[in-house]
């Protein structure tokens, strides 16, 4: 039976060719979708946020929030960085869609609204939506919210509180019978962990950490790097002794390990990195200015909802938080440390 996904997915050739646009509420798994490495994972607070926001927000107010100085906008244009959307289950993007499409006519205007996904496969068609005012919300990842901020004409908004702390925190899995206590021992050993794509400060950190014990470049060092789609992917085969270490997030492993309790008494944290924050959503900076309060008064009160609970269950966030500039502060060290390191002992591809 067809999925009820399959809707038009339009691969645009007009003024952001870098881009697939559903002009409609779905898309699905097609090679269209693989063509942007859309892929299963749990993560998936990044594209379900605007559902928590427009869903829960409406009946946190009891009503479609009513503009005050300006027209609500007709049309409501949502991006996404293709980075970001390589992890998606696309069942949950069934749901999300099709939930946020009937609520943003309820609650944003009370009346009939077109809404618009728009995923970006690069940064400069990324970028000239966004200067085009092209798009009114964007997801993206922290790392190209850094590269791109003093070009990006939009400001930050929310983050989700678990990757504030300790759970953004990237970690090195291993067992402790396999006697390694030291990062020097995993040399021709296999690690799994997430591609360039899915996750690259991972992978930055994992630079750094063998930069600083000398260590010459992963790809020489590690018998291999395997490439997972999922935290489990990474952890589980280490549990059952298949290859010897994973690098995950904190969050994820947590996650793991509640539903799989064993998983802590068999596995240790060789090292982890500071708290490097996830994903950012960012407004446009001429977003109609109802909407940006209905956003700034409703998204930090989801979680005390019942409903807003269980959807940020399904989400893996605890609740949502205004976003701060000092969040940033442990990535911008990485970063220019990733830099800074000789050619011949990182891993640049």
């Amino acid at each position: 039976m067809p999925s009820l996904l399959t809707k038009r997915v339009i691969r645009s050739g007009g003024p952001y060719p870098g881009l697939i646009i559903s002009p409609k509420i779905g898309w699905r798994g097609g090679n269209n979708a693989r063509a942007i490495g859309i892929r299963k994972t749990s993560h998936r607070w990044f594209l379900l946020f605007y559902v928590a926001v427009f869903s829960f927000g409406g009946a946190l107010s009891g009503g479609p929030i009513q503009a005050e100085e300006s027209r609500m906008p007709a049309l409501v244009r949502m991006g996404y960085s293709a980075k970001i959307l390589s992890d998606v289950d696309l069942r949950d993007a069934q749901v999300a869609m099709d939930m946020l499409t009937v609520e943003l006519n309820r609650i944003i205007t009370g009346s009939k609204v077109s809404t618009k996904c728009i995923i970006f496969q690069d940064t400069t068609s990324m970028i000239e939506a966004i200067n085009q005012q092209g798009i009114d919300m964007l997801t993206l990842t922290t790392l190209d919210y850094l590269r791109m901020k003093n070009r990006l004409y939009m400001d930050p908004f929310f983050v989700a509180a678990n990757q504030i702390k300790d759970g953004q925190q990237r970690l090195l899995i291993v067992r402790k019978d396999r006697g390694i206590n030291k990062v020097t021992q995993l040399k021709d050993r296999i690690v799994n962990g997430p591609s360039r794509l899915r996750d690259e400060i991972s992978l930055m950190w994992l630079d750094t950490l063998l930069a600083r014990e000398e260590i010459p470049e992963r790809a020489k060092f590690f018998q291999q790097v395997r490439e997972v789609h999922k935290a489990s992917q990474a952890v589980l085969p280490v549990f059952f002794s298949q290859v010897d270490s994973a690098l995950v997030k904190r969050s994820s492993f947590e996650m793991i390990s509640a539903l799989n309790p064993q998983l802590k008494e068999d596995l240790t944290i060789l090292a982890n990195s500071k708290s490097l924050l996830g994903d950012v959503f960012c407004v446009h900076k001429n977003l109609d200015e109802s909407i940006k309060r209905a956003l700034i008064e409703k998204a930090p009160k989801l979680h005390e909802s019942p409903s807003g609970k269980q959807l940020f269950t399904l989400l893996q966030v605890d609740r949502i938080i205004p976003f701060q500039p000092s969040y940033l502060d442990n990535l911008v060290e990485l970063e220019k440390e990733h830099r800074a390191l000789p050619a011949g002992m990182v891993d640049r591809k």
